[in-house]
This record gives C-alpha cells, sequence and structure tokens, in this order.
C-alpha cells in the first residue's frame, strides 16, 4: 500500500495490494487460524488391536471412539470408553472377591469345591465329634457341635474332589504309603495341609525322641512328633479310652509301651504324652512311641 505523502493531499496516488499467502491444508494449522480438512491429502487410517475397529479420517479431522460393551455369561454391561481399561468386579454377597483367572475364563467355584473360600477362607469351630454312641442327653456327642457331618466328612469337597476328611496322598483310601492327610487341618491361603504318618515311631526316650527330628518318611523330610493341638486334632474320644484306635490310623495305645508322645514339656522333668484315660505327663525316661506330622503343601500332593 502507498500513501500521499504530498502537502495538499490531492496529487498523490493510493494503490490497493492484496497479499495472497498459501497455506497446505495438509499441515496441522497455527493458533488463531481455523481450516476445514482437505479432502485431497493422504487420509489417516485408525484402527484397534484385532482390526475389528478400522476407519479412514481426512487429514486435519476428527475420530471419536464409540464406547464398548462388556458381556459377562450373555449379560452386558455398557458404556465403558473403549480406550481405558476397566476393571469388573466379581464378588460374593458378602462383598468379598471371588474366583481366579483359569486361562481366558474368570473362574468362580462351585459351592462344593475346596476352593471356593480361599480368597476369604471361612472361619470353622473343632471339627464335628459325632462318632459313637451318647450316654447323656447334651454331652458332647450328642450335641456333635462343631464342622461337618461327623468326625470323618468334611462341609466341602477336598482338592482330590471328594468329601472325606482323612485321605491317603493320592486322594483315596488305600494308605499305601502310610501317609494319612487330614484334610480338617486345610490352610485354604497358603494351600498346605497336616500329614501324619501313622505307623509310630519305635518307643524310646523322650530326649531320643526328639533327637530323631526331622524324620524322613515316604521318601519326604521334616516330619517331626505330633504337638498337643496336632495329636487332639485327630484323637478320635469316640473311641472309648482309645482314641487314635480308628481307620486309618488303627493305632492302640491301650498297654504301657504303646503309649504316645507329644513333644511337649511344661517343666523339663516330664513331658505330655497320650494313655488311654487322659492326655497327661510322665518322666522322661520313659518309653514310648509316637505319632509324626509334616506340613504338605498341594503341589506334594500332585494338586
Amino acid at each position: 500500500m502507498l500513501f500521499d505523502e504530498t502537502p495538499d493531499k490531492v496529487t498523490g496516488v493510493i494503490f490497493d495490494v492484496n497479499i495472497r499467502v498459501k497455506h497446505i491444508n495438509c499441515d496441522t494449522p497455527f493458533s488463531g487460524i481455523s481450516l476445514t480438512a482437505s479432502t485431497s491429502c493422504p487420509k489417516v487410517t485408525v484402527i484397534n488391536s484385532d482390526n475389528s475397529f478400522n476407519v479412514k479420517v481426512a487429514a486435519g479431522g476428527t475420530v471419536i471412539l464409540t464406547d464398548t460393551d462388556i458381556t459377562i455369561n450373555s449379560t452386558v454391561f455398557s458404556g465403558y470408553p473403549s480406550s481405558v481399561a476397566s476393571n469388573i468386579v466379581v464378588e460374593d454377597t458378602a462383598g468379598n472377591a471371588v474366583g481366579e483367572k483359569v486361562g481366558e475364563i474368570w473362574e468362580v467355584p462351585s459351592s462344593g469345591d475346596s476352593k471356593v473360600n480361599r480368597a476369604n477362607p471361612t472361619k470353622h469351630n473343632a471339627v464335628a465329634l459325632n462318632s459313637g454312641v451318647p450316654f447323656f442327653t447334651n454331652d458332647a456327642i450328642d450335641q456333635n457341635r462343631g464342622r461337618g457331618t461327623d468326625f470323618f466328612t468334611l462341609p466341602v469337597n477336598n482338592p482330590f474332589g471328594n468329601v472325606n476328611r482323612f485321605t491317603d496322598d493320592l486322594g483315596g483310601t488305600g494308605y499305601t504309603s502310610d501317609v494319612v492327610i487330614d484334610w480338617s487341618s486345610h490352610d485354604q491361603v497358603g494351600d498346605t495341609v497336616l500329614g501324619y504318618f501313622r505307623i509310630p515311631v519305635t518307643a524310646a526316650f523322650f530326649a531320643t525322641m526328639l533327637a530323631g527330628q526331622p524324620y524322613t518318611r515316604a521318601s519326604l523330610s521334616s516330619w517331626f512328633v505330633m504337638n498337643l493341638n496336632e495329636g487332639r486334632s485327630i484323637s478320635n474320644q469316640g473311641i472309648f479310652r482309645n482314641p487314635f484306635n480308628y481307620s486309618p490310623f488303627n493305632v492302640d495305645i491301650s498297654t504301657i509301651p504303646d503309649r504316645l508322645w507329644s513333644n511337649y514339656t511344661d517343666n523339663g522333668a516330664g513331658a505330655w504324652r497320650w494313655a488311654p484315660t487322659a492326655l497327661s505327663p510322665i518322666g522322661l525316661t520313659a518309653l514310648q512311641r509316637a505319632i509324626l506330622v509334616r506340613s504338605y503343601t498341594l503341589t506334594e500332593l500332585g494338586l
């Protein structure tokens, strides 16, 4: 543009000049400039990982990803942003998370599966005692307090798929290895369970019995003399004054050489043992047998 610089402003000439600026629409416009996307520029392809979403858009255009649906057992949950990771919560009616990923399936155990409460194990009281004849109304055997149907029957399947409290290390009742697995002791979080070796250690003094630990049985190490609670757990008070003399243990303690040591001593002068009429202390130089126990992992049992 030219300006008239003469004093009278009469003889000057004014020119209007238009300057054309060329902008390539394929480029991203600078601030303050809004241009329509060019149809002549190369298009951009937007796809997802399995190519089920495949859209071409002109340069400078916009793609809006629609929300996605998630279907669980034919039930549709809508409105999940397709580019955002979603967290689907699976829980029981008490609000406990349940189930686990098995392959490409989220598996929730059935009510008979031993894993049903693995995430939040049910707290049980002692095993039911119903093994014997009640002599009075409301005595221990008559009331039968505790979990399970009776002394030998679990309230849910064990990991071998049956309700037997006691199995061998193969899940059956053959006991060829003389190992007795007590599924009432199953730790559902750590996946461990107590195993007992049903052939007692030969009678020995208390110190000698403990010095032999850990023992090796059934080709496995880490067997120990059972403690008071481990012994009480398998002590069947429905058997008259011979609480270990039942299948699958069949350990008779009716005679003096056949009593069973626990590993507990309360004063260093005597140790507790199981006798027909009582669990009581005796001198350390008595000759008593012992039942051994170890903690099995489910992996060791092939589970």
